[in-house]
């Protein structure tokens, strides 16, 4: 499948953009942690912050895949190519850390915090990540979370002197 891909998007350059219910190819391969399809998109030059008919970005769909490590590694990849980490898109107006954050998935979520995600982000109705984490029973995620909102409060704090 991944090189019958690859060879398609050299066979049909159009491919990189054409969408596909909604979503491009990028949010397809994001969502499935699927990084030499990824990658090869980005190197083709297309748009780390290009979103899909529900208003996500690839950065968002890649923060919600339950595949470790491959998750992170496309995270990663898409940071790197210029993802916007604190983009909140959709109609709850989430950010990837939510996503991270729902699905229980410690190793993007610190990638995410370690790339300047905010923890403090709220969506729409009001939760942030640490909600997320929270009503869902991701406890891993919520003590990465609660250290990340410590430090940021600690700075904050430190600046305002």
């Amino acid at each position: 499948f991944i090189d019958f891909t690859l060879e398609s998007l050299h066979v049909d350059p159009q491919l990189k953009t054409t969408r596909f219910n909604g979503r491009s190819l990028i949010h397809f391969a994001a969502s499935e942690a699927c990084l030499p399809i990824v990658a090869e998109l980005l190197n083709l030059g297309v748009d780390p912050n290009v979103t899909d008919n529900g208003g996500y970005p690839p950065l968002y769909r890649a923060a919600g895949t339950s595949r470790d490590p491959d998750g992170v590694d496309v995270v990663s990849a898409l940071i790197d190519a210029g993802a916007k980490v604190n983009y909140a898109g959709g109609s709850i107006k989430s950010t990837p850390l939510h996503a991270a954050a729902r699905h229980g998935n410690d190793r993007i979520s610190e990638r995410l915090l370690a790339a300047g995600a905010s923890p403090s982000v709220v969506d729409k109705k009001g939760h942030s990540p640490l909600d997320r984490a929270i009503n869902c029973r991701k406890t891993s995620v919520v003590k990465i979370i609660e250290a990340a909102a410590n430090h940021e409060s600690r700075f904050t704090e430190s600046r305002k002197v």
